[in-house]
């Protein structure tokens, strides 16, 4: 699947989640620091699994809440591929995942088929949100949302950088932002994928992966038209 559209309940709470990779135990923490319910929804930026000890614990939490959302990260990409990935799959964490589902790997790519995108849009009272993994490549200068997702559909090197592309970011970290322009027709574009010390809000664009660079997982929600970041070690 590569795109999908949700309209979150005006009731909910909405909260975006930077990379777990198999750490289920700080995605409980985070649900019980924030007190988040079955009335809020949660959206994860990609790689639910891969390198942490509870790889089939997020890919369950995530497939069988209703209010639980997630798109593909490059992990994921690398399992469903694993007959063409398999030596860096194991090579960046696989092997654990791998032992962890055992004999149900096939079973779990099925699953992240079926609900996981490679882009998510999300409609929360007057807002509409982006989740894309990795990023939108910097060659992509004055586009659209709309048009991002027709070229998705159209080029599939240009898909494959939706879950991989390092480009934008490097650009930010780098402070070459005149580089790096918003992106129109959508208010936020969410990311997670490389790894920082620190959730980067850069033009219309928020990166949120911190686990391995700040052993802490990046919350980010909004409260009264403001982003908020919240983090759990």
């Amino acid at each position: 699947m590569i795109y999908k559209k949700i309209v979150v309940p005006s009731n909910h709470r909405l909260f975006f989640i930077g990379d777990i990779h198999g750490r289920f135990d700080m995605l409980m923490k985070a649900i019980q620091h924030l007190n988040i319910t079955s009335e809020d929804t949660i959206i994860s930026v990609g790689d639910l699994i891969d390198r942490g000890p509870y790889s089939r614990e997020c890919l369950d939490f995530f497939l069988e809440h209703d209010n639980c959302h997630f798109v593909i990260g490059n992990h994921e990409d690398l399992m469903i591929n694993r007959d063409i990935y398999m030596e860096t799959w194991l090579a960046n964490g696989g092997e654990q995942t791998q032992e962890q589902l055992g004999a149900d790997v096939q079973y779990y790519c099925d699953r992240i088929l079926e609900k996981a995108p490679i882009i998510l849009e999300v409609e929360h009272n007057d807002k509409t949100f982006g989740v894309v993994h990795a990023g939108i490549p910097l060659s992509v200068k004055d586009m659209f949302w709309n048009d991002i997702i027709k070229q998705a559909t159209l080029d599939e090197d240009f898909l494959e950088s939706l879950i991989w592309d390092r480009e934008c970011i490097g650009a930010v970290l780098d402070s070459r932002r005149v580089f790096v322009n918003d992106v129109y027709g959508i208010d936020y574009v969410i990311h997670g994928h490389t790894p920082i010390p620190q959730p980067i809000l850069e033009k219309n664009r928020i990166w949120i992966d911190t686990l391995y660079a700040a052993d802490a997982l990046t919350l980010v929600f909004m409260e009264n038209g403001s982003w908020q970041f919240a983090t759990v070690r």
